[in-house]
């Protein structure tokens, strides 16, 4: 995550709100995260004739937080590895997981498996998720698993002055209508159908 080179259009920002800083809080990290967040005190609702309406999301004095998700994650890493009983294995791929014997198998950047016994295994590796599809081998497992006909997209809406204050927003819609945009005119006129107000915005 630290190293990698970073890209638009596929990292949605977190909304924090009171929950997640108080998570966050738990572990001496709000104060860090929440000095690199935007506020957001409302949502803008803007219709098709240009007209903005504010919906604010509680009195004054509460708003939730934009946060980058990558930032997010970096924080947490490093958090992680200053604890002397935790260790991060990066470039490794899990083959197998032996759920009730406690034991998963390993292929490390020397591409030769290893079994590894834990007391306890977590499956948080994603939606095509590695541990899932082995427990899905075992009787009586219940799973299901559906796809909703939408995609989203990441856009920017740079700042002014340089100084980098810029918005990301993101356009959700069917994947069949992302399919349409073919060509630049396609993306313009979409805008200007749909979204007129934030053409002047993106640039």
């Amino acid at each position: 995550i630290r190293v990698a080179e970073f890209t638009r259009g596929r990292s949605i920002n977190l909304a924090l709100s009171y929950r997640g800083r108080q998570a966050l809080k738990a572990i001496g990290l709000e104060d860090q995260v929440v000095s690199k967040g935007v506020p957001m005190r409302a949502r803008m609702i803007h219709s098709l004739s240009g007209k903005k309406s504010a919906i604010p999301y509680g009195n004054k004095s509460q708003y939730i937080l934009s946060i980058s998700r990558e930032k997010l994650n970096k924080d947490l890493l490093t958090a992680v590895e200053s604890y002397p009983n935790a260790k991060v294995h990066f470039g490794h791929k899990l083959l197998k997981c032996r759920a009730e014997e406690g034991v998963v198998t390993m292929l490390g950047p020397d591409k030769v498996p290893r079994d590894v016994t834990c007391d306890l295994i977590v499956g948080c590796d994603g939606a095509y998720s590695t541990v899932r599809a082995h427990l899905m081998k075992k009787p009586r497992f219940d799973y299901s698993q559906q796809y909703i006909p939408h995609g989203y997209m990441e856009l920017t809406i740079p700042p002014k002055n340089g100084e980098d204050k810029s918005f990301t927003c993101t356009l959700f819609m069917s994947f069949e209508e992302f399919e349409k945009l073919l060509t630049r005119d396609d993306v313009l006129d979409f805008f200007q159908r749909n979204f007129p107000d934030a053409i002047p915005l993106m640039g």
